[in-house]
């Protein structure tokens, strides 16, 4: 089992309401983070423009996590990342997808959750109230520069996992339609079900309702 560097505690449950979720953040996440490129160091200036200096040069001048200074560095970066996410959990503005690796049987439910700064953070279930941080990432439209201030990154981030994940481009899915899927890398997500989809910004709860776009007040709505 990887040694824990940072655990999140009593986060708002999406799927049960109840304050009981546990995310833990391991030396095998964070050496995955920090090593993907498309994941880190490809989006260095995001990240310098929604994370403090003294918080994310650390960061970015890891090269591996195995020494007490790394983990210093990391373990405040989690500190940082504490306040945003209690609040988008709380929102919740989350996505639920069962992640299947392509040639196996079953997987495991995976959490994708975007803070105002606009990264996806994600996570994937040990146990039914708790779950290990696997990564965090700016889309790749952000990545490319298509958003030109912070304020915009969520609301882009939303945009394209919500053209990525629903049904058309643009409908919510049914999670119990197993015809619905998306194929990725190295795995196939199913089940994809939006939390709290008004907060998506779909007109109803409903399966197959449309997407609206992006709230307009969702920038103050998951900072306050």
């Amino acid at each position: 089992m990887a040694e824990v560097l940072y655990v999140w505690r009593r986060l708002r449950h999406p799927l049960t309401g109840s304050d009981s979720l546990t995310i833990c953040w391991d030396r095998a996440g964070a050496q995955h983070f920090i090593e993907d490129r498309a994941h880190f160091r490809e989006a260095e200036s995001l990240w310098r423009r929604v994370v403090p200096a003294e918080v994310i040069e650390p960061v970015l001048q890891l090269q591996e996590t195995a020494r007490p200074e790394s983990d210093a560095a990391l373990r405040r970066f989690a500190q940082w990342l504490e306040p945003p996410l209690r609040s988008v959990y709380a929102a919740p503005r989350v996505l639920v997808i069962e992640s299947i690796p392509k040639g196996a049987a079953c997987g495991r439910m995976t959490m994708i959750v975007i803070p105002q700064f606009g990264a996806c953070f994600i996570s994937k279930r040990v146990e039914s109230d708790h779950y290990e941080w696997r990564t965090m990432y700016f889309p790749r439209s952000l990545v490319n520069g298509l958003a030109l201030f912070p304020e915009s990154f969520a609301q882009t981030t939303i945009r394209e996992i919500v053209e990525t994940y629903t049904a058309a481009g643009t409908v919510l899915p049914d999670p119990d339609n197993p015809a619905h899927s998306v194929e990725r890398r190295h795995e196939v997500d199913g089940a994809i079900r939006f939390i709290e989809p008004r907060v998506w910004g779909f007109e109803s709860d409903r399966p197959g309702a449309r997407w609206l776009g992006v709230p307009q007040d969702t920038h103050k709505e998951v900072t306050e």
